[in-house]
This record gives C-alpha cells, structure tokens and sequence, in this order.
C-alpha cells in the first residue's frame, strides 16, 4: 500500500544514509508529496532535487487481470497531467488538483477509469489497476468484391443500449474500431447515403 515506507527521515544539510536499491521516494515539505524513483547501488552517492508542487500526488500500478503480472507503458491521465508506468508497473505523478477520476490506458489491453479517488491534500494516493486485454477487431468489408470504402461499421450488443464501438472502413477495405472485452457482439456496417445495414455476429475472446 506504499503506507509502511521502508525508510523515513528528515534530510538535513549533510543529506542522508538511505537503503540502496531501486527506490521509489517521496520528497515532502509543504505541498504535494514529490514521488521520483531512485536507483541507489550501494555505497554510492546520488543526488536529488526537490521540487514543490501544491495540490496531491499520484501512485497507480497496473498489473495484468489474468495473471497478475506487471504492466509497463501503460499511461496514466488525469487533469492535463499524465505518467507512464515503467517496468515496475507504477506510474508516478505529483501536484495533482482537485480531480477524482483518471483514465488508464494501454494499446494492448482495454481502457478504464480510476472513478474513486479521494484527493488529500499535501498527501499521496495510491491505486492498483488490473488491465484486461480482451481482443482487437479487424473487419474486412467488400461490396461487389471490392473494398467498402466509406462505409461505417459499429459494434452493438442486444441487451446493451447504444454503441460500443465505431469506425470508419478505410481505402484498404478494414475497419478496426478498438478493443472489446470477451463476450458476443454484433458488428453492424452502414452504407453511406443508405438506410440499409448489414449484421454479422461475432465473438471476441480474451487475449485474442
């Protein structure tokens, strides 16, 4: 939970003895917490700079649904600010304002939302996400076997309101409106200056 830090002290002018290793620090004085990472190989000497910053800061891990494992180049967003998670599956990032929700996002998993953040003040906060991958649709769309420029697809399902995902058919003839997660859909293609469509069901598999 980042709540029982491996090591605390104040930093006086001779600086300090810290744990070597690979580190994740937060730097506090008045304001946000500033987090940084840190690679400490022993009996070293590293130096930091502080930098203030009003507001609250951000910790986010993401790991995989399936597996638990930890999720690099995942960005993490919010109120114009964002981070990215490195090897270590944390994205980092300090001064934050008065925002309660940020948005995850991975080009090989599905994107969420973080919806309950409680922002503290001159503190941090940190969440742990779980990214599914679902699967990534490609249609192929033809019209007298020839490619379907132009036309629109959508992904529906029945007992679900609206659309899940859209995008237009490109020169090429395919259309890749995103990731879905697993379950049974319905890809619905329109033709321009039409009202007729075309419904072709589907299932979209978990890592697929």
């Amino acid at each position: 939970s980042f709540r029982n830090p491996l090591f605390r002290a104040a930093v006086g002018p001779a600086g300090l003895e810290i744990p070597s290793g690979d580190l994740v620090v937060s730097l506090a004085a008045r304001g946000a917490p500033d987090l940084q990472r840190l690679s400490a190989p022993p009996a070293s000497k590293v130096k930091l700079t502080f930098h203030p910053r009003n507001g609250w800061s951000l910790i986010v891990r993401c790991r995989e649904a399936a597996g638990g494992g930890l999720v690099a180049g995942a960005s993490v967003a919010l109120a114009g600010r964002s981070g990215t998670t490195g090897a270590d599956g944390l994205a980092l990032l300090s001064g934050l304002g008065e925002t309660t929700t940020a948005a995850v996002g991975h080009p090989q998993y599905l994107s969420q939302q973080i919806a309950d953040l409680v922002p503290e003040m001159g503190a941090f906060t940190f969440r742990e996400v779980l990214l599914q991958k679902g699967g990534a649709l490609s249609a192929h769309v033809t019209m007298d076997d020839k490619p379907a420029a132009g036309s629109y697809c959508a992904v529906v399902q029945p007992e679900a309101p609206g659309t899940l995902a859209e995008g237009a058919v490109g020169a090429d003839g395919f259309c890749r409106p995103g990731r879905l997660p697993a379950g049974d859909y319905t890809l619905r293609v329109s033709i321009p200056q039409s009202k007729t469509f075309v419904d072709q069901a589907f299932t979209v598999r978990d890592g697929a």
